[in-house]
């Protein structure tokens, strides 16, 4: 056997699974920023327009994300964010069984013991495997046939960086128009109360409040013949009357439900119990790893029955393809977790830039740079704004990309070199430390400082304590006004915290 068949064997299948499979979250995560401005602008809506939950609230990724790729499909007949989540899906699954299905085998007479028959190692395949990835390759490539042909189309109404301060805000237009019809997407955010030190406002709240108009993104020319583009609010015929929850109290609104839709900061956030429980499923894997690449037991070995540890230690050495496929599959599951935590920790770094940033009359010294897309963005950013949380999660990031590859060679097998498993097996526990000790960090830092930043500038003193501790342990992860995953979300967070000390904001200010 030569030295590139024993590496196709071995690691080739995994390796180029892994590849491929970054390069498609890369691409998605890089759409998925653009396609709410593609919604927005899209030419065969310009006339009906959006609601708010398609449009100008809405959250691709995270948690909901699939569910969302599936409502915009349904609702939209946009087929684009489903095919992309399809090829996420399509391209873990060809990672978890990319270690069964090209291999390394024994072949010939190769019977325990015996000195008598040919044997030799080769290249094998597994056939039920090989068949299952081929056809995932299949659909895969019809499907990036499929978005290419999507992109060509696409139109964004938008530069690069969509997702910057300045070019949010420069959409941010205010327009009173034939009657109130015609409104600026900036002017209805304002229109909502600010919420109180203890409250936040959820999307649904912010989705409720915008109910009644739909929205598009264009130009539009006021009567004084001076035209602006950005997000416009367009009220529609045959709507209901608008819901009021979060709004000023006015004479036809009791003072008594008014933020009656704001929620309160001491429940315990889904994310952070999420998080908490995937920190002990990784000491948890942690610890057993580290259990089997130290201690050393013989299960053949003559004696009383076997121990816990004897079985566990014939369960990983049984050369099965299960096993192998199970340590690939959640070594997938840890790269999508660290996704979806670096997506989550760019939105908590982005609201404290908000917080943090130099406020001056009249105008802003600094905004919050654009948020980075991927983990290698990430790490590149946090290098040159030496922001030391980004960093550390950018790189846990960046590291769960390649942890597949060490994953499927921690089961021992016969045909792998002793060298080979006890790198990857120590490497995979120095990578996991890491990771357990970021993610146990960023708890216990949230927890204990729940970005205490993050205070109103007029806020008292009794109001940036209950934005702190509030006598205890805060589970929420964050003291947020509004959680800024949403242009909405974006927008509001630049009114909360009064960027610009002026009445309006139009595409033609200069930030």
């Amino acid at each position: 056997m030569t030295s590139t068949e024993y590496f196709i064997g071995l690691l080739g299948p995994v390796i180029l699974c892994t590849i491929l499979s970054v390069l498609i979250q890369a691409v998605t995560a890089n759409l998925r920023s653009i396609l709410p401005f593609a919604i927005l602008s899209s030419p065969r809506r310009r006339e009906s327009g959006i609601k708010a939950s398609n449009s100008a609230c809405l959250v691709l990724g995270g948690l909901k994300g699939p569910f969302t790729s599936i409502r915009l499909l349904w609702q939209l007949r946009e087929l684009l964010p489903f095919l992309m989540d399809f090829l996420v899906l399509l391209s873990s699954v060809l990672t978890s069984i990319s270690t069964s299905t090209v291999s390394l085998g024994y072949f010939g007479f190769c019977d325990t013991g015996s000195h008598d028959g040919w044997c030799y190692m080769g290249l094998g395949y597994y056939s039920l495997t090989l068949r299952v990835a081929e056809g995932i390759l299949i659909a895969m490539a019809v499907s990036l046939i499929v978005v290419g042909v999507l992109l060509a189309r696409l139109q964004t109404g938008v530069t690069a960086s969509p997702w910057s301060v300045e070019h949010v805000v420069s959409l941010a237009v205010s327009i009173e128009g034939e009657g109130g019809k015609v409104r600026g997407l900036w002017d209805l955010l304002r229109e909502m109360r600010k919420p109180r030190a203890d409250e936040y406002i959820p999307q649904d709240a912010i989705v409720r409040h915008l109910e009644g108009y739909v929205f598009h993104l264009g130009s539009y020319e006021q009567g004084d013949g001076i035209e602006k583009y950005g997000i416009l609010a367009y009220k529609r015929d045959k709507s209901s009357r608008l819901d009021t929850s979060g709004l000023e109290p006015t004479p036809d609104a009791p003072a008594s439900h008014s933020g009656s839709k704001y929620k309160k900061h001491n429940r315990i956030s889904l994310h952070t119990l999420l998080q908490e429980i995937f920190l002990l499923v990784l000491t948890a894997l942690l610890i057993l790893i580290t259990y089997y690449e130290s201690v050393e037991i013989d299960p053949q070995q003559p004696g009383p029955p076997p121990s816990t540890a004897a079985a566990f230690e014939r369960f990983m050495d049984s050369q099965s393809i299960s096993v192998s496929t199970l340590f690939t599959s959640l070594a997938v599951a840890i790269s999508l977790f660290w996704d979806y935590f670096f997506s989550r920790t760019v939105l908590l770094t982005t609201a404290a830039s908000f917080a943090s940033t130099k406020h001056q009359p009249g105008g802003v010294s600094k905004t919050p740079p654009p948020p980075p897309v991927t983990a290698f963005d990430g790490f590149t950013s946090s290098l040159r704004r030496t922001a030391i949380l980004l960093l550390l999660v950018s790189l846990a990031g960046i590291l769960s990309k390649g942890i597949p590859i060490l994953m499927a060679h921690i089961p021992f097998r016969r045909y792998q070199t002793w060298e080979l498993h006890l790198l990857t097996g120590w490497m995979t526990v120095a990578v996991l430390a890491y990771m357990v000790l970021v993610l146990g960090g960023c708890l216990i830092g949230f927890a204990f400082f729940p970005l205490g930043l993050l205070n109103h500038p007029r806020d008292s003193t009794k109001d940036r304590k209950k934005r702190g501790l509030k006598g205890g342990l805060d589970r929420t992860c964050n003291n947020l006004p509004v959680m800024p995953d949403s242009l909405a979300g974006i927008m509001y967070m630049f009114y909360y915290y009064e960027y610009l000390v002026v009445d309006g904001i139009d595409g033609d200010t200069e930030i």
